[in-house]
């Protein structure tokens, strides 16, 4: 796993080490390019740690990263910090990262009933006490970067469910409410691990083989 802090002169890193870069809109503001080439650069630190090569994912039509058919692996960024998780893929299914910038008061009160199901409105009647929602917002972000490169099914926040949060221990248990095509089933469940990493939620998901 590889994390970075977002600023200029990832692009040009990269141009280093990579023999081509995805390309992208030159409409695309400068904001958002130092995002990801942030996040690029971390996954081809990511892999070079793996294997001894810089690789970086070029974009799919649907603007999801294009991993090499040998690498498996997940990219996130906020406007503060990049990071990339990698692995081979006879030892891993599926990753899915996030990193999540707290949310604030008002902002939980706006987005609570698109992100979290009744079941979790329930159980977790208390949001904003220990970033309740945020870990449940950014653990539905993490499964779905994980389970949709395989299943190619889109699925919203409302198609899977926390059934509980282990805060001791920094992890949850999360279960998938639709079937995903033939890959993912309804009501499989996954554990998802959070922590906090310079002031930002993150959390991940790894499916090992």
């Amino acid at each position: 796993m590889h994390f970075v802090k977002v600023s200029d002169g990832y692009e040009r890193m990269l141009n280093q080490h990579v023999a081509k870069l995805p390309s992208l809109s030159p409409r695309v503001l400068a904001k958002r390019r130092r995002e990801f080439f942030a996040g690029r650069w971390c996954a081809a630190k990511a892999t070079f740690e793996l294997s001894g090569k810089y690789l970086v994912p070029e974009i799919n039509t649907d603007r999801s990263p294009a991993w090499p058919l040998n690498l498996v692996g997940s990219i996130s960024h906020s406007d503060k910090q990049a990071v990339a998780l990698v692995d081979e893929p006879d030892r891993c299914v599926a990753i899915g990262i996030d990193v999540h910038p707290y949310s604030g008061v008002d902002l939980v009160s706006e987005l609570k009933s698109l992100i979290l199901t009744q079941n979790e409105l329930v159980l977790f009647p208390d949001l904003l006490i220990r970033h309740t929602f945020d870990i449940i917002f950014s653990a539905k972000e993490s499964l779905y970067k994980a389970l949709y490169p395989l299943g190619q099914s889109f699925f919203d926040h409302q198609c899977a469910e926390v059934l509980q949060i282990d805060f001791e221990h920094s992890r949850l248990k999360i279960k998938l409410l639709k079937s995903l095509r033939y890959h993912w089933c309804a009501e499989e469940t996954f554990v998802i691990n959070f922590e906090e990493v310079s002031g930002e939620l993150f959390t991940w998901l790894y499916i090992e083989q």
